[in-house]
């Protein structure tokens, strides 16, 4: 063999190691000499699709009479909606998109329990407002309300019944959430 054959199998052996490494890692991490800080880091672990894993795709219609149009920034909250409850099912690669005007196309990887997936894009949201008169709650308190009774799977759930007092105010409700939802303590926003 003369150098220059040499020169191509070293080269060659070279890139099918990198490519072996690339390959079989899930991460790439390049690490400073000088700092143990790395210059380079990098997820490759392959993500296998709804094609490749399995799992859920939905398609989702406004409800709504025929005559009646739905508004594109109307659709596009909807969506960021039912992918905000997506996301809190821990749910990973969620893809939601519009299909036309009255649509929603929603993909959802490796579900296992389409049913819950199902479910939780089917719900109504629901905010209430309950006079707790002066009596602070604690952060965290499920206040359950007969306005909108749901079973809690685990029976965990707390319920606040302050005393009631004379001076309490009946125009400064106290936000209240549906089982399963933390409530920020007094004075704080609740999250949207």
């Amino acid at each position: 063999m003369n150098r220059r054959n040499t020169n191509w199998l070293i080269l060659i052996i070279f890139l099918l190691a990198l490519a072996l490494w690339v390959d079989l890692s899930k991460t790439i991490s390049l690490p400073n000499p000088f700092n143990d800080k790395p210059l380079f880091s990098r997820n490759v672990e392959t993500r296998l699709g709804l094609d490749l894993r399995g799992g859920l795709q939905t398609l989702l219609e406004a409800d709504l009479p025929a005559n009646t149009s739905v508004s594109s920034e109307d659709l596009g909250v909807t969506r960021q909606i039912l992918e905000s409850r997506a996301n809190a099912l821990g749910v990973s690669e969620v893809l939601m998109q519009t299909a036309g005007d009255r649509r929603i196309v929603a993909e959802f990887p490796g579900v296992s329990n389409p049913e819950e997936v199902v479910a939780s894009l089917q719900q109504t949201g629901l905010l209430e407002f309950v006079d707790m008169g002066t009596t602070p709650v604690d952060a965290g308190t499920v206040i359950k309300t007969d306005f909108a009774q749901s079973d809690t799977t685990d029976g965990a759930a707390l319920t606040a019944t302050p005393e009631a007092t004379s001076t309490a105010d009946p125009t400064q409700p106290a936000p209240t959430t549906v089982p399963g939802e933390a409530t920020p303590a007094a004075g704080q926003e609740a999250p949207v």
